[in-house]
């Protein structure tokens, strides 16, 4: 009767989660207004403007999740999720995603991407974090001259991917239509 009770439960468990995880993707695979990373959580900055003005600066673009698809290694018919946008001004408008695989569990990696254009035009113009880097992306950020990214990592190979056990800032310049990374 034991695990009887704990199959109940877990059913319990997925009947209360499920309804949550679903209504966080949005048509495409992207993530809903409203939602971490659809319009609502998107910032506006203009790189290297004084004190983080937005003035001038370009409103995030919608990235097709079929442009990251092959950048992030999703499998075929996992859906990619834009987890954060940040509109950038270099010497045109930009935008810096955060994305990852959808996945039912576990902790995929993120991937940071410079996207040019937008809808069906977007390019992929910069890979700023790939997924080998096995980082999870906790925040994007705009700086004076540049961007910053919040991550967790790991410190050895052996340490659970559940469990990310260290946190790290890195952060990039402004470089004419390039972000270049500050040591």
């Amino acid at each position: 009767m034991c695990g009887t009770g704990r199959a109940q439960g877990f059913a319990l468990l997925v009947a209360l989660v499920a309804p949550l995880t679903l209504s966080a993707c949005g048509p495409g695979g992207g993530s809903a207004p409203g939602a971490p990373g659809g319009p609502a959580d998107s910032t506006v900055v203009s790189a290297g403007s004084a004190g983080g003005s937005t003035s001038g600066a370009p409103a995030p673009a919608l990235v097709p999740g079929a442009l990251l698809h092959a950048p992030l290694g999703c499998p075929p018919g996992i859906a990619v999720v834009v987890q954060r946008r940040l509109g950038l001004r270099l010497a045109h408008p930009y935008t810096v995603v955060a994305a990852r695989c959808d996945s039912g569990a576990g902790s995929p990696p993120s991937g940071v991407y410079l996207v040019a254009g937008q809808g069906p035009a977007a390019s992929l113009a910069q890979t700023l974090v790939g997924p080998a880097a096995q980082l999870q992306v906790a925040s994007l950020t705009a700086t004076a001259t540049g961007i910053a990214v919040s991550a967790a990592g790991y410190s050895r190979p052996n340490v659970p991917r559940c469990c990310p056990d260290l946190t790290l800032t890195l952060t990039w310049r402004a470089a004419g239509d390039r972000l270049a990374p500050v040591s």
